[in-house]
């Protein structure tokens, strides 16, 4: 082999060696971007992780709430159940109560005009008796009550 060809190969080498320093020196680069991207991975995966398991727990806690208030509103509708049938209960009173009250203001009505009638025949009949009594005073005045002796 020449010198000029020893020469070639020599700076081919040198070359080579260079070229080898900047891959190695991109490799190097390109690894602690992959290392770098790989942390932020881990650190997001991380936060995804623990992101997944709060939510988990809020949909839980929100299942019991839910479920709670549920519950509640289940208390609050037989509770206004109740109160219907309360209310319709009071309502059939008042009606029934009504009605009595009518048939009692009846009923005291015709009382009342019994006791007129009543009250008029007694009047009446004060008044045939006083004439009769009148009569038998006036026919007969010495009976020894208040009358003239004979």
């Amino acid at each position: 082999m020449t010198n000029e060809q020893l020469a070639e190969i020599r700076q081919r080498i040198q070359e080579l060696e260079a070229s080898d320093q900047d891959f190695a020196k991109k490799a190097n680069t390109l690894l602690d971007e992959i290392i770098v991207n790989d942390q932020a991975i881990e650190s997001l995966t991380r936060n995804l992780n623990d992101f997944i398991t709060e939510s988990r727990r809020d949909r839980e806690a929100d299942r019991e709430r839910i479920a709670f208030n549920e519950m509640r509103l289940d208390v609050f509708r037989e509770r206004i159940l109740l109160q219907d049938e309360r209310f319709n209960t009071i309502q059939q009173n008042i009606d029934r109560n009504t009605r009595d009250i009518a048939e009692l203001q009846l009923i005291a009505t015709q009382v009342l005009q019994t006791q007129q009638i009543s009250v008029q025949q007694a009047e009446a009949d004060r008044a045939v008796m006083t004439e009769i009594l009148q009569y038998l005073r006036n026919q007969y005045p010495s009976n020894g009550k208040g009358g003239t002796s004979q």
